[in-house]
């Protein structure tokens, strides 16, 4: 099954990833991204950039196609997630993507050892007969 809008992303992007559709619902599987503050800091200019444009655009193509799951390998092996944010850059995107709503709304996030795992809820989740559709990004 092809979706043009997860399908477009992972064309347009050179970072390993991973997507396929399962029991109506997308999984995303990122290789590898830099979650943390202080380690995002760190990172390069391009390529923190690069990482979050891949991230807030996976994150978007779920909320538009029905929800699912995006796994992604935490580079920074130090971040413990409930002591360390996601990365100001990363959040601050997730709530310019989700206004007025907030995050957990609409992703709710688990880590499971070094990997950080998002279930994305999609924009509407009670669609009302087969024409209705959410209001896309």
């Amino acid at each position: 099954m092809k979706h043009s809008c997860i399908d477009g992303i992972i064309n347009s992007t050179n970072i390993n990833t991973c997507t396929f559709h399962y029991k109506h619902e997308w999984v995303v599987w990122i290789e590898e991204t830099t979650f943390g503050e202080e380690a995002r800091k760190k990172m390069d200019n391009n390529k923190r950039r690069q990482q979050r444009e891949v991230f807030l655009r996976f994150i978007c193509a779920l909320l538009n196609s029905g929800g699912g799951y995006l796994f992604a390998k935490n580079a920074n092996q130090q971040n413990k997630r409930h002591n360390d944010a996601l990365g100001s850059d990363l959040e601050k995107g997730l709530n310019e993507l989700l206004y007025p709503k907030l995050i957990q709304d609409f992703i709710h996030i688990t880590q499971n050892e070094n990997e950080l795992q998002f279930h994305v809820k999609p924009w509407c989740s009670c669609l009302v007969g087969e024409d209705a559709a959410p209001s896309p990004r």
